[in-house]
C-alpha cells in the first residue's frame, strides 16, 4: 500500500512536457487536497505546508466504508481506523522525495525504494494536451454524441465541467503499464489531477473529492520529524 501512495505523487509530477507537473503543483496552496479511491482503500492527500519550492504533504490512508464526512470532521478526530499516516517532503526543484515520516509507525521510513529507476521514469514522461475534436466520445439514442468525462466532486458538490486532458505514453519496462497509453485529466478548480486511466481501459486513479483549507490534526512540528 505504501509503494502505491508514492506512485500517485511521482505519476502526477510527470505529466507535463515543456511546462512539467512540478509547475502545476507549485500552484498549490496550503490546506489543498484530494481524496483518491484505489479499490476499497480511500486516500487523502493534501498540503501540510509549502515553502518556495519545497512541498510537505500528509497523506491518510482507510477502508473507505470506515470513513465519515466531511473529510475535516474526520481529521479533527485523528482519523480513525487509518492504515497508514505519513507526512514527506516533495522537492520540486529535483523531483524527489527528501524525507518520509510515518506518524502511524513513528518512524522514519526508507526512500530507497521510492527513488529508483522506475520512480524517475515517471519524472519525464512527456505528455501531449488533447484538443476537444481528438477526445473520447459517446453515442446516443438520436445518433449524436457527447465528449466522456469522468465524474468530478469539489468540496462536497458534484459539477458538470469540461476538463483538461493530456496523454502521455508508458516507456516499455515490462511493469503493468509497459507501452500503455495514459490520460490524465485536470480542472481548473484544483492544481492536483483528479481521473488518470489507462487508455480505454482501467482506472489508475479515481479521486472522490478535490478542496480546499484542510488543516491536519496532528500538532508536532514536521520540521522535527523529516
Amino acid at each position: 500500500m505504501l509503494k502505491s501512495i508514492f506512485c500517485f505523487i511521482f505519476v502526477i509530477i510527470s505529466l507535463f512536457s515543456q511546462e512539467k507537473i512540478k509547475d502545476k503543483l507549485s500552484k498549490l496552496e496550503k490546506g489543498d487536497y484530494l481524496a483518491m479511491q484505489q479499490k476499497e482503500i480511500l486516500i487523502l492527500l493534501f498540503v501540510r505546508d509549502k515553502k518556495d519550492e519545497i512541498i510537505t504533504f500528509e497523506e491518510i490512508c482507510a477502508p473507505k466504508s470506515k470513513v465519515k464526512l466531511p473529510f475535516q470532521e474526520w481529521l479533527n478526530k485523528n482519523a480513525p481506523f487509518n492504515t497508514s499516516w505519513i507526512i514527506y517532503e516533495l522537492d520540486l526543484k529535483n523531483e524527489i522525495i527528501n524525507t518520509c515520516y510515518s506518524i502511524s509507525q513513528r518512524s522514519t521510513i526508507q526512500l530507497n525504494e521510492l527513488n529508483n529507476a522506475l520512480l524517475i521514469n515517471l519524472l519525464k514522461l512527456p505528455i501531449t494536451y488533447l484538443d476537444m475534436n481528438r477526445r473520447r466520445r459517446i453515442s446516443t439514442n438520436n445518433n449524436s454524441s457527447h465528449l466522456w468525462t469522468p465524474p468530478f466532486s469539489f468540496e462536497g458538490t458534484s459539477l458538470n465541467i469540461t476538463p483538461l486532458l493530456y496523454i502521455t505514453k508508458w516507456p516499455n519496462d515490462n511493469s503493468f503499464l509497459s507501452n500503455k497509453t495514459l490520460e490524465i485529466y485536470f480542472s481548473e478548480e484544483s492544481s492536483f489531477p483528479y481521473w488518470i486511466q489507462i487508455e480505454n481501459s482501467s482506472t489508475i486513479l479515481q479521486s472522490i473529492e478535490l478542496g480546499k483549507n484542510l488543516t491536519s490534526s496532528f500538532n508536532q512540528p514536521a520540521q522535527g520529524l523529516l
